[in-house]
């Protein structure tokens, strides 16, 4: 993470990933929008310990890492050529499809908790409430990245709540770890306003977030 943030300048340069101000944004100088980079070698190399560590079936884990890796490509095809919102909208549908159909058990939603004893059975519409709650956090995070550190503060301070209060299970347990680590690393990078996490980067921290939230509930 490091190495590719102290890089950042010459990455950015080389794989167009270069925000330029305009009317709309804050920033007065071009600035790297590094995330889908640090994302991808991040989550690449986490992907390499829970293919290891998962209790997940070999095709679980193949769909798990491939997933998120496809969202980060996605996250980094919208930083480089800035996709409509229906251009994002589909690939979105296909994944995030694809994924629960491989682990109903863990990311499907059959039931809306209005409180303890008020109990909302979805089973009939959860595969589309599914689908609709991730898209939903996916982009909510992408409007949320505006200003500095903001949605480094939000991501961590998500993910320590769970390590803190919440039982996880190995794979979501170093994947929070790995996550946090990134981020504040990152987050001395971003305070500045020299590397922005953009799409690229909060396409699969907020996937990332809503498969973990959707898990807990389960």
């Amino acid at each position: 993470s490091f190495v590719i943030l102290h890089k950042r300048n010459y990455l950015s340069h080389n794989l167009g990933l270069i925000d330029k101000p305009n009317s709309r944004k804050i920033h007065k100088v071009p600035t790297p929008k590094i995330g889908s980079l640090l994302m991808f070698l991040s989550w690449f190399t986490i992907s390499i310990v829970i293919f290891y560590i998962s209790s997940f079936t070999l095709q679980q884990k193949i769909v798990f890492i491939f997933s998120s890796l496809l969202i980060v490509f996605l996250g980094y095809i919208d930083d480089k050529f800035v996709l409509s919102g229906k251009s994002k909208i589909f690939p979105l549908i296909f994944i995030i499809s694809f994924l629960i159909l491989q682990f109903p058990d863990y990311f499907l939603i059959n039931n809306f908790y209005l409180t303890e004893q008020r109990i909302i059975d979805i089973k009939k519409i959860g595969f589309i409430f599914s689908i609709f709650c991730l898209i939903t956090i996916i982009i909510a995070a992408d409007l949320f990245d505006g200003i500095n550190l903001i949605c480094c503060i939000f991501f961590i301070s998500k993910f320590l709540l769970f390590l803190l209060l919440i039982d996880l299970n190995a794979e979501f347990e170093f994947i929070n770890k790995s996550f946090l680590i990134v981020l504040i690393i990152f987050s001395f990078f971003n305070i500045y306003g020299k590397a922005f996490l953009s799409s690229g980067g909060t396409y699969l921290l907020s996937f990332y977030l809503g498969l973990e939230l959707i898990y807990i509930s389960n």
